[in-house]
């Protein structure tokens, strides 16, 4: 530090201008030396320079370098004036030995001390500084910690807490006297032998960073952690991450009960299962399905229950002395306890044990009871509590407000659950209740498969018109063989259509698959792709826009469709198509030249977003575009197939023929090849430009 720091130092702690101390040590000077005068005749402290010296101590001290040289000088010229023989003199005789003996002594020793004491000054100023920073990085750096969302502590080698921010001690539960200086095993001796006691180890063992997610059973939470070691012990931030754990569980949960009602298995199996993983994600004892059956809600699976229980409890139809079922004023049978309230969904939202979504829960049944009358809670049996539950959960299984069953959770112990998690089943509820409904669904699906199938040849037929439209200038003509005959309905189809704009269009499509499901998306892509048609004028952007449709309908089925869509001008025969994985449509022309047109996409319903690109070509006045499905190209005869080359040779013999002429003489070849058996559907859609029409 320099002399000028020290001054603005000494300025800033006095809150005086710079000059006051020269004027006030001329001031402590002249009142020295006249007192030391005064004194002179009974008390002669004046020959002697320790008053100076004094002085010049508080003066360094107090006003600083310059002061204290001013002092010096002053003291130096009033001590040799006043009190050095000669006196009245400026300097000593030359021959007078004691006097520069005086005077050399009081200028090295008032010098000596004068600078020693600037010295002592200056340093502690600098360690007042210095400790001032300290004070001030420390109270930065623990308004940070403070300021932070994360808890933080640090604990020295011996374990101990050193600090702790105010978001430790809020998750910790111990505020920060009970914590600083305590060892954390003996704190929290259950932490003894778990992950945070192994990690923590590790990290100052091995001084590296340890970062886990555990669960703390006392606090019965879960915490996210990060520990950093050093020298001098270990810093840890941490935060509590149960609400994120417990979504991540209910997700699981969730994806676990999706998958299980997913799964083809026996609807029992499938119920008891999702029983299992909804008991042991809440943590009950005792859990039970009850689900419709006629007028009542019996048990279906139960798991937790004693056997008397699930056997005198297993029916809700309220019954007199002679075992008949009791009705309301309605005519309606009534249903006995809570569980039968909620199952015809006779609940009040505003009461705290019912909620808006119509279950039933209480963390304390006894007390329930004791204190509800029986006009709000209904016929209560007083089994559950007989058994000893106090939380209990009743949590309707539902599709479209209709009720197919209950999910009933019992548990012994008392503040188990929070609206939050009763809320949360809910929705599982509304999950099952869908897979109830679906499988009711799939039972009577099987019982009209039957009655389904007598109209597959109906379906079939609405995939290929019966009699193609016709436009002046062009001829077409189509042929369609199914693989297998009265068996299975398949998914090729075609269609030939005018467009508000004139244009002729011509659509050959394949679904990949057979059966009602194929020949469903065979229809769906059809009238699809003809309604685009019709309002757009590019085949490319038809195609994208019915592949966001049809893909976002059968997105999970694993079923695609190949298209290829072919819209003609009719005046100028210029051609604009699309190609999404079907085979390339081929084009003859009266000189014996066949043109495949191969350039295109991938199928539809394969990806989200595919975007098909639109290409051009001319059909020329006798020209002929032929469109198929992939029963022509893979027609085999041992292991080879009769491919784009066999179409080849098929149209360049037949090419001359009329569309109806072309459209037979391809299949025959095909099925020459194939020996006469075809192993796909097939299906040949072939237009042709009279030779009459101009360019």
């Amino acid at each position: 530090m320099n002399r000028g720091s020290d001054n603005r130092q000494v300025q800033a702690r006095t809150r005086w201008p710079r000059w006051v101390g020269y004027p006030i040590t001329v001031l402590v000077e002249a009142v020295l030396t006249a007192g030391l005068l005064a004194l002179d005749p009974h008390f002669p402290l004046g020959r002697y320079p320790i008053p100076y010296v004094v002085a010049l101590m508080a003066v360094a001290y107090w006003l600083g370098g310059g002061p204290a040289i001013l002092a010096f000088v002053l003291g130096l010229l009033a001590f040799d004036y006043f009190f050095i023989p000669p006196l009245h003199a400026i300097l000593p005789r030359p021959e007078g030995v004691q006097g520069w003996a005086q005077f050399t002594a009081f200028f090295l020793g008032t010098a000596v001390v004068g600078f020693a004491m600037v010295l002592i000054r200056r340093s502690q100023r600098r360690n007042q500084r210095l400790a001032q920073e300290l004070r001030e990085s420390n109270e930065h750096v623990t308004g940070i910690l403070e300021s932070i969302t994360d808890a933080f502590f640090a604990l020295d080698r011996e374990w101990r807490f050193t600090f702790a921010n105010a978001e430790a001690e809020r998750l910790l539960q111990k505020t920060r006297d009970e914590l600083m200086g305590e060892v954390i095993w003996d704190l929290f001796p259950e932490a003894v032998g778990s992950t945070f006691y192994n990690e923590y180890h590790r990290a100052m063992a091995e001084q590296v960073t340890a970062e886990f997610e555990e669960y703390y059973p006392p606090f019965a939470a879960w915490f996210a952690v990060r520990a950093y070691p050093s020298a001098s012990g270990l810093s840890v931030y941490f935060r509590d991450v149960s609400e994120r754990k417990r979504a991540q569980d209910r997700q699981e949960l969730t994806t676990r009960i999706l998958w299980r009602l997913n799964q083809q298995a026996e609807f029992p199996d499938t119920v008891r299962e999702i029983l299992k993983l909804v008991k042991e994600f809440a943590g009950v004892e005792a859990a039970a399905i009850r689900l419709r059956e006629c007028d009542d809600f019996p048990f279906f699976v139960a798991d937790g229950f004693a056997e008397e229980f699930l056997r005198d409890e297993r029916y809700l139809l309220a019954r007199d002395e002679r075992g008949r079922v009791l009705c309301d004023k309605e005519g309606c049978p009534m249903l006995e306890c809570v569980c039968g309230g909620v199952a015809v969904g006779r609940t009040d939202p505003a009461r705290p044990f019912f909620t808006q979504g119509g279950s039933f829960w209480t963390n304390s049944a006894s007390e329930l009871a004791a204190t509800t009358p029986e006009e709000v809670l209904g016929r209560i049996r007083g089994r559950c509590i007989k058994e000893g539950y106090q939380f209990i959960a009743l949590v309707p299984l539902q599709m479209d407000q209709t009720i197919l069953g209950i999910l009933q959770l019992a548990d012994k112990r008392t503040g188990w659950f929070t609206l939050d998690q009763i809320e949360y089943l809910e929705e599982i509820g509304a999950s099952i209740g869908i897979a109830l409904a679906r499988k009711q669904a799939e039972e009577e699906l099987r019982q009209s498969r039957q009655t389904l199938e007598r109209h597959l040849s109906l379906l079939q037929q609405a995939l290929v018109p019966p009699q193609l439209p016709t436009n002046s200038g062009y001829g077409a003509a189509a042929v369609y063989l199914p693989a297998f005959l009265g068996e299975q309905i398949g998914g090729d189809f075609y269609d030939l259509f005018k467009t508000e704009r004139g244009q002729i269009g011509i659509v050959v499509g394949d679904v990949a698959g057979k059966g009602i499901e194929a020949a469903a998306l065979a229809a769906a892509a059809r009238s699809t792709i003809r309604s685009f048609a019709h309002e757009l004028v590019c085949p490319g952007n038809v195609m994208s826009h019915a592949n966001a449709v049809l893909q976002s309908q059968e997105s999970e089925s694993g079923i695609f469709v190949t298209v290829f869509l072919v819209i003609i001008d009719p005046l100028t025969g210029s051609m604009s198509y699309a190609r999404a994985g079907h085979p390339p449509a081929a084009i003859w022309r009266p000189d014996g030249e066949v043109k495949f047109l191969e350039a295109g996409s991938l199928p539809i319903c394969v990806a989200a977003g595919q975007e098909y690109e639109t290409l051009v070509d001319c059909l020329d006045p006798g020209d002929k575009v032929v469109l198929y499905t992939d029963g022509i190209t893979e027609a085999r005869r041992g292991t080879e197939l009769f491919g784009l080359e066999g179409v080849r040779s098929a149209l360049i013999t037949h090419g001359h023929g009329n569309p109806d002429e072309v459209a037979r003489g391809l299949l025959a070849a095909a099925r020459e090849w194939a020996e006469g058996r075809l192993q796909d559907d097939v299906a040949v859609l072939v237009v042709e430009r009279s030779a009459s029409e101009s360019a």
